[in-house]
């Protein structure tokens, strides 16, 4: 509720701050007096007798503050002076208007904006996500779908597992027990806006630790989550010494396959690419090509929509060897970045 001022009006019994006392009995009004300097032990000045107030319609403005006769006297004669003061005033602002407008500042009339316009946040404001890629300088958005799901054999991805660190996505793997039972790894996918394609090129930089019983992998995965639709891994690590890298596509109930492979030091930082068309898969490693599907006849190329996987397979599974004493306190892979182009 606000605070809305009140005002004495005539009539109504208040008393008004410059009476003093009863009206003077002659008829004509009093030469001004200073007003008298209350003190705490003044008794307070009689008022006049309560008088029956006019009646206004309730939706009629407020009555306007009411002046003692020697004080409108006294606003009168400063209304001269006030006027001319507020006349040099304009005066003078129309001069510098006129004098930046002449040139003498026009750097700052061309920076200034509209003395109407909002202030400015001084903070720069993020910058929205790329939809055809990610370079991951801030958390992962909704694009992004972490696995959080235990394998049969007994380990875990854990959605903990996989974090994003100065630039970096990292999938970390834990844990050195044979069965892979309690070991732990992590994977996600890019399966939400923008994530399911029928073509296209998908790039990826990223580099892999060497760890036994850790196997990560770059691959193309179907929307409907059923292998017999067809998938393409084009970066798969089994090997613990990381110096292999394969590619492989998969179709059909039979799971029919064809792989590839290439030899060099996945350790270090290396660019994989899958290109997908109409009929034909093509991928490379630093532009050197791994896997050609037109060089390889009776191939099925999937047609359904897919999405990009990065993630960690715990061993023993699928091809990646167990874990063993030898396998370092943490296996990790890490992506800078990602990108798609239609």
């Amino acid at each position: 509720m606000e605070n809305t001022p009140t005002h004495a009006q005539p009539g109504d019994g208040s008393p008004m701050p410059w009476q003093q006392g009863p009206p003077a009995p002659v008829p004509s009004p009093p030469a001004p007096q200073p007003y008298p300097a209350m003190s705490p032990q003044a008794a307070p000045a009689p008022a006049m007798p309560p008088q029956p107030a006019p009646w206004t319609h309730p939706d009629a403005p407020p009555a306007p503050l009411r002046f003692p006769p020697s004080a409108r006297r006294r606003r009168r004669r400063w209304v001269p002076v006030l006027a001319a003061v507020m006349a040099v005033l304009v005066l003078g602002g129309a001069a510098a208007v006129a004098w930046r407008l002449a040139g003498s500042d026009e750097a700052a009339i061309r920076t200034s904006g509209p003395a109407s316009a909002p202030r400015q946040s001084s903070q720069t404001p993020s910058p929205a996500p790329d939809p055809n890629g990610d370079e991951f300088d801030g958390p992962l958005d909704e694009r992004w779908g972490v696995y959080g799901s235990t394998s049969p054999n007994g380990s875990v991805w854990a959605k903990d597992a996989v974090r994003v660190e100065n630039g970096i996505l990292r999938i970390t793997g834990t844990g050195r027990n044979p069965t892979g039972s309690g070991n732990v790894a992590g994977g996600l996918c890019w399966c939400g806006a923008g994530g399911n394609r029928t073509s296209g090129v998908w790039t990826v930089r990223a580099r892999f630790d060497a760890g036994a019983g850790y196997g990560p992998g770059l691959m193309l995965w179907p929307e409907s989550d059923k292998a017999t639709d067809g998938f393409a891994t084009f970066a798969g690590l089994r090997e613990a010494d990381r110096k292999t890298v394969r590619s492989m596509v998969m179709w059909g109930t039979a799971g029919s396959k064809a792989e590839a492979t290439l030899a060099g030091d996945f350790t270090q930082w290396h660019i994989f690419r899958i290109e997908w068309r109409a009929g034909s898969l093509r991928m490379f490693v630093d532009d050197q090509v791994l896997f050609d599907s037109a060089s390889r006849p009776g191939i099925v190329v999937p047609t359904a929509p897919m999405h990009l996987v990065i993630q960690v397979v715990v061993g023993p599974k699928d091809g990646v060897p167990a874990a063993n004493a030898n396998t370092p306190d943490t296996v990790v892979t890490e992506v800078d970045w990602v990108r798609y182009t239609p």
